[in-house]
Formats: structure tokens, sequence, C-alpha cells
């Protein structure tokens, strides 16, 4: 069974877009507006952004190397809850072409067609939203994206030092690591958008086999993690939350505080199986983060070289003042914590790095 994310129930007006998730495209040096591509460049290409934690906000930063803007494939291969996915590259313009290829073009109507560039840099892919509602919000909309997947990073980061130091002959091997793929912004000028402004969410292309190992309403992949009953404890509201924890034994938690719980036996580590790995990292998001938020969602791709490498995360934020879906209509707050830990059940990798069970 697909684990799907679980939206919210606001009633948004969906795009008439046709998502073909059996595209295939031909790897060629050289793209052009012929063949679908929507090119960005020079005066078309606005600025890139990063999420910087310490401001806060989205701030710019350069194209790499000498890409002079970057073009993504008109019709998109994947969708999300929220968003849907075009293939993407950074491009270059020769000077020598840059007349043939752009300038000739660019400010007639039908120029598009014409265009020409040449792919610079990583495979990539490029994100918009998948109504009519959040496109308009523009960088609002990718801004707080790029913000849930640094914090998702950083608890990444965290999760994997606290690997090494409690299990450091696991954490030797990367096949046990957690990370999540850097993300930018992208503003270009396109009069066929609200400001003549278009605005993407750009990361790099993920290879390998997709998988999601756990969604956003606590539904696990069956293949790698048991589960111990599906009944939903119903804490929608903040003032369900006592009681919804309190039955899973939930409450605010800190890093320095020791289980009192004895273990039921010796576990051997090398029983461990690194698909323990997302739910664990779950597990610990919520115990880092003093029972404040939990990371879930989890998607991408594994490899015994670079471990997990994850995109589109989901943060639920557990909110004192009852405010709702702070991390976008995916996030479910103390509801989604609950329906975590509802289902989860802590394997050795979690045991072994001091996670409490719930």
């Amino acid at each position: 069974t697909e684990l799907r994310t679980e939206g919210g129930s606001r009633s948004l007006t969906l795009r008439k877009i046709k998502v073909n998730k059996h595209q295939k495209l031909k790897d060629e040096q050289i793209v052009g507006g012929k063949e679908g591509w929507f090119i960005y460049s020079h005066k078309e290409f606005i600025a890139k952004y990063f999420f910087d934690k310490d401001k806060g906000m989205l701030t710019k930063t350069a194209l790499q190397g000498d890409a002079t803007g970057f073009a993504f494939f008109s019709e998109p291969f994947a969708e999300g809850a929220e968003r849907i996915v075009y293939r993407c590259t950074n491009i270059t313009i020769p000077p020598e072409y840059f007349v043939e290829w752009y300038q000739a073009h660019w400010t007639k109507a039908t120029g598009a067609s014409f265009m020409k560039a040449v792919r610079c840099g990583l495979r990539l892919v490029a994100k918009e939203a998948k109504d009519e509602e959040n496109l308009v919000k523009g960088r609002a909309f990718h801004e707080q994206f790029a913000r849930i997947q640094l914090d998702a990073s950083l608890l990444a980061t965290q999760f994997n030092q606290r690997l090494r130091v409690l299990l450091p002959v696991v954490a030797q091997s990367r096949q046990w690591h957690v990370s999540f793929l850097p993300v930018f912004v992208y503003q270009c000028f396109d009069i066929t958008y609200t400001d003549n402004t278009a605005w993407v969410l750009v990361e790099p292309e993920l290879d390998g086999k997709f998988t999601k190992w756990n969604n956003n309403a606590g539904a696990v992949l069956r293949s790698v993690a048991p589960t111990r009953g599906r009944d939903i404890v119903d804490a929608s509201s903040h003032s369900d939350l006592t009681v919804a924890m309190s039955s899973l034994g939930l409450g605010a938690i800190h890093e320095n505080e020791e289980d009192e719980e004895e273990d039921d036996g010796e576990m051997d580590i090398r029983e461990m199986d690194v698909q323990e790995v997302p739910q664990a990292f779950s597990h610990y998001s919520f115990e880092a983060s003093n029972g404040k938020q939990l990371v879930c969602d989890l998607q991408g791709t594994w490899n015994s070289a670079d471990g997990f490498i994850l995109t589109d995360p989901v943060v639920h934020y557990i909110s004192k003042s009852g405010r709702k879906h702070k991390n976008g209509a995916t996030d479910k707050g103390s509801d989604g914590v609950v329906k975590f830990f509802k289902t989860h059940v802590c394997g050795i990798l979690c045991t072994s790095m001091g996670l409490k069970k719930h």
C-alpha cells in the first residue's frame, strides 16, 4: 500500500496541469524550447536564495560556476501533497551563441520556443505549488519549505553525531547516516505569473530507488518496521493534548533525562537492521526538540555509501498557544505526534540510542 501524505482540510483549487509519471527525457547537453524546456537566463533570471537560519529568512546567493540561469521541463513528472515536480537544470549560454540562442528571441511572443542553452552542474528538480492559492503566495510558500528542510537537516546532523558517540562501531559506516537535500529558491521574470515573477524551489535530483519509509499520519512502510495497532487517539485540539499524550506515556522530554526503565535483556547491535533508521530518526527528533516537534514523512533514497538521503519532510509542531499548521497544511501538530507514537515500535537502534519508549 502506498504511503500517502495527508494534507490540510482547506479546500484548494488544483491547477490544471497533467503529471506524467512515466516521463523519460534524453540526457542531452543542450536543452531548448522546441524540446519543451522553459529557459530563464540573464534578464529573465532574477536571483537565487537559500534559507539563512540566523536571519530567519531567504538570503541571496550566487549561481555556481559559469551558470547564467536555469531551465525546467514544461511537463511535471511527479507530485506530492502540495507540490508538483519538474526536471530542471542550471544552464549557461556561451558568449558566442548569446545573440543566436537568446537575445534574438527573448523579446518576441514566440521567442521562448527558439531559445537554447547548455546544461551545467548536477541534475536538479524544480517544485511549484499544485494549487492556485499557494501559487500566488510565491516567495512565502517556498520559504516555508526551505526552512522546514533546513530544520530537519540540522536535526539529522545531531542524530548522526549521537550515533557516533553512542554507537561508534556502527557509525563508522555511512549507511546509517541521515541527511536532507540542500534546497534553494529561484526567482525569475515571467509574464504568465502574478506580478510577472515565478518562484520555484530547486534541489538536486535523487539517484536510486525512491522509497517512503513513513508518512505524517503514523503509517510505516510495512516491510521495514512493525506496528502495534492503528487506533488513533484524538488530539486534534490543544485541550486534548494532555489526555491523548498521557494515554501514550508522552510528556515534555529532555535529552538529559535518564531512562529509568530497565532493559528486558541484553541486545546485540549486530542484529540491528539499517531500515530501523528512519523511524528511529523521527523518534529522535521529538526528544531532541524537547517534545516540541517531530520530523516524519521520511522519503528519498538509500545506499550503503551515503545512507539515507531525504527530501520533503513534514514537521509536526506542538504549539502551546494552540496554533495549527505552523509548518504548512501537512503539519498535524499534536495529533500527528500521537499518531506516530501510536504505531511506532522501538527497535534495537532506538533503545541503543537511549530513546524513551512511549
